[in-house]
């Protein structure tokens, strides 16, 4: 576990009082039953008086920061309100309570729930161009802020807007955080790359521009906070959703996160047709024709399509060893069911000739 390993230097070389180990639950069997692990490898920050699952992406920097939220208090202090911005230089987005705020109780709730996935801090006085409140502090690559305050009193729960603000403006989506942004409850808007993972290096020129491009958009475009914008080049994931395989590649779908429908852009990929297609979605939501759902129906059908491109994938790794493990059983069914029925027409003819 080379990434484990580095994971402990840097955690040692921050000096916040966290001890990095590992335990073979194959050998220990109790500690796995104790903690309810359920798959390996799991990552757990354990302390006196909780013990917190990471659902992040494997990587070293998402576990130290994942580490370094959790070894503190769920809210952290700020002193001077000049930190507010700098503090975006260490994160993309966090929560801030400035001032003294008539949901500062509940903030403190909402920091205790959400402190493995989200940073929070608290001013106890008002700065310049802030009102007294809560808000989400994002990161933005356009001299216009894109920070979001709570709109307390307008029905929607702290915890929900949390929810759905956590996120930056322009998002990777991985297997770590797809059932978050999936969870959002909006429209996510997804460029669809090509990736070499190992070197995080798009493949293509074509590719790059693309993503540069939706970041641009994701920066400036005021959606009024009903999409999120986000690019993966982890395709099996949005290819089960649709159920097809998408190409050609770069390319750009619309998912509901609430319904699973969704939208495939057939116009050219430049900025004027992707906003204009953003503009039907926020405006005219109901005229944008979107396929797929997750009904019963589309349930099956997605668990169809999975179960094939598995047997693909695994036939173009190894084709000799999927022809035995699959090919064997059919034809030992096959013999069983020749024989079953060969041996009752055999029985049918001796009963017609002593009849």
């Amino acid at each position: 576990m080379p990434t484990f390993m580095q994971v402990a230097q840097l955690v040692h070389n921050e000096d916040i009082g966290v001890l990095v180990g590992q335990v073979d639950c194959t050998r220990f069997t109790g500690v796995a039953t104790h903690f309810n692990i359920k798959g390996f490898p799991t990552i757990l920050f354990i302390s006196s008086n909780k013990v917190v699952e990471y659902h992040g992406d494997r990587n070293k920097e998402d576990i130290v920061d994942f580490a370094l939220r959790l070894s503190g208090p769920p809210i952290k202090p700020i002193s001077r309100c000049d930190d507010i911005e700098g503090n975006l230089a260490r994160h993309h987005i966090y929560f801030a309570s400035i001032g003294m705020d008539p949901v500062w109780s509940n903030f403190s709730d909402a920091a205790e729930a959400y402190i493995a996935t989200s940073w929070f801090y608290q001013i106890p006085f008002q700065c310049p161009d802030y009102e007294n409140g809560i808000y989400a502090i994002k990161s933005s690559i356009v001299a216009t802020k894109k920070n979001v305050k709570f709109p307390n009193g307008t029905g929607i729960s702290l915890n929900e807007w949390i929810k759905q603000q956590r996120f930056p403006q322009f998002v990777k989506l991985t297997p770590g955080n797809f059932n978050l942004l999936f969870n959002s409850g909006k429209i996510l808007a997804i460029a669809l790359v090509e990736e070499y993972r190992i070197v995080n290096r798009l493949v293509s020129i074509r590719d790059m521009e693309f993503r540069d491009l939706m970041e641009a958009i994701a920066h400036t475009y005021d959606s009024e906070e009903r999409i999120i914008f986000a690019w993966t080049s982890h395709l099996d994931m949005i290819n089960s959703i649709a159920m097809q395989t998408i190409s050609p590649l770069p390319n750009l779908i619309f998912i509901n996160s609430i319904t699973l429908e969704y939208y495939l852009m057939d116009d050219e990929l430049i900025a004027q047709n992707i906003i204009d297609l953003l503009n039907k979605i926020k405006t005219n939501f109901t005229a944008i024709r979107f396929r797929g759902g997750d009904s019963i129906h589309h349930r099956a059908m997605r668990m169809v399509y999975e179960g094939f491109t598995t047997l693909m994938m695994m036939y173009k790794g190894n084709p000799i060893l999927t022809l035995l493990v699959f090919g064997l059983p059919l034809s030992f069914l096959a013999v069983i069911v020749y024989t079953s029925c060969f041996s009752e027409m055999t029985e049918a003819n001796e009963e017609d000739e002593i009849e």
